[in-house]
């Protein structure tokens, strides 16, 4: 399961976007595309926590007094792992590491920051989850649930992608803050590809060893697409779609 991080289809030319954010996965001939699908809530920890267990906006079962795909994989004898790269401490992460905690391999990726706000500042690439995503892989279990949570397109969108995937550029704050979180598009791009990749790689070698993967982003991402502003805080407004 791959969870990606403030990905907004309408800027993904998969969904017909008019820049190429999607070039390598739209290449792929393994893949469906899915597109209806709603993300519940605009901010991580809601999303997440309702992701991954039976709580939802309809049914109004506590996460804590849920079942959640956790307990789900362990009872049916698979090794769990949970590989993220969004950092383990700080007011939007911690009800999150303490759901991941529930696995048997828990691994972060991204440790520099104390705080929420410094890790949106700072730079940690998703290319850091490959090394341990390999690891999960190669680990002898027959049966494995591995969780990768990505940083993806988390403000600030310029500190998402190295200086390869600037091919988007814009003049003045709007257009400029479009061109950079279309390049971190494009970098999710090729890190999603890698991981698929990587995992059918891995699975060829293994005598065709079945694997499924299911990236979904925890919410979208509002870029001055509406109400004049970026960001996937509505703050009590509504979008019209």
């Amino acid at each position: 399961l791959i969870l990606g991080e403030s990905a907004s289809r309408r800027h993904m030319s998969l969904y017909g976007y008019h820049r190429k954010t999607n070039p390598r996965l739209e290449n792929r001939s393994d893949i469906l595309v899915f597109d209806d699908v709603v993300s519940p809530y605009s901010n991580t920890i809601q999303s997440v926590l309702s992701i991954m267990s039976e709580s939802n906006l309809e049914n109004h079962i506590a996460v804590d007094e849920s079942i959640d795909l956790m307990d789900v994989f362990h009872s049916s004898g698979f090794e769990t792992w949970w590989i993220s790269n969004q950092p383990p401490m700080g007011i939007w992460e911690n009800l999150v590491s303490v759901f991941a905690s529930q696995s048997e391999h828990l691994i972060f990726v991204n440790t520099t920051t104390n705080t929420s706000m410094e890790a949106t500042l700072t730079t940690s690439l998703d290319s850091k989850l490959f090394e341990p995503f390999a690891e999960a892989l190669q680990s002898p279990a027959k049966k494995k649930f591995i969780v990768m949570h990505l940083m993806g397109s988390h403000s600030a969108y310029y500190k998402r992608y190295p200086s390869q995937f600037e091919k988007f550029s814009g003049k003045g704050k709007v257009e400029r803050t479009r061109a950079e979180y279309d390049n971190s598009r494009l970098y999710n791009d090729f890190i999603v590809d890698s991981l698929l990749s990587m995992i059918s790689g891995h699975a060829g070698s293994k005598g065709g060893r079945l694997a499924t993967a299911i990236y979904l982003s925890d919410h979208g991402e509002n870029v001055y697409d509406e109400l004049d502003r970026a960001g996937h805080d509505y703050s009590g407004d509504m979008p019209a779609s």
